[in-house]
């Protein structure tokens, strides 16, 4: 059984560079990394939210998949109701 989390970040929507820039280099010791999309099929998965891009990583030996996006979609559509939270985590 597959267990499935989500948690909001708290930071601004626009700290998105130094989310990430702080993700990479807690992942750079484990030769793991983040690849950032906007393939169109993979966005439309995450309908009803509407992003440009989100970021993920699979790390099939230890069966663990994460993905970040944003809060708040291209439509104004929030995960999270508080404007506390600017990015979010999905992990599996």
């Amino acid at each position: 059984m597959n267990k499935m989390l989500e948690y909001g970040i708290l930071c601004w929507g626009k700290d998105e560079k130094k989310l990430m820039d702080e993700l990479y280099a807690f992942l750079a010791p484990m030769n793991r990394t983040f690849s950032k999309t906007s393939n169109k099929g993979m966005l439309e998965a995450r309908l009803p939210y509407v992003y440009k891009h989100f970021y993920w990583n699979l790390n099939k030996e230890k069966q663990v998949y994460v993905e970040l996006y944003p809060n708040k979609d291209v439509e104004g559509k929030m995960k999270f109701p508080s404007e506390e939270v600017g990015w979010v985590m999905f992990l599996t």
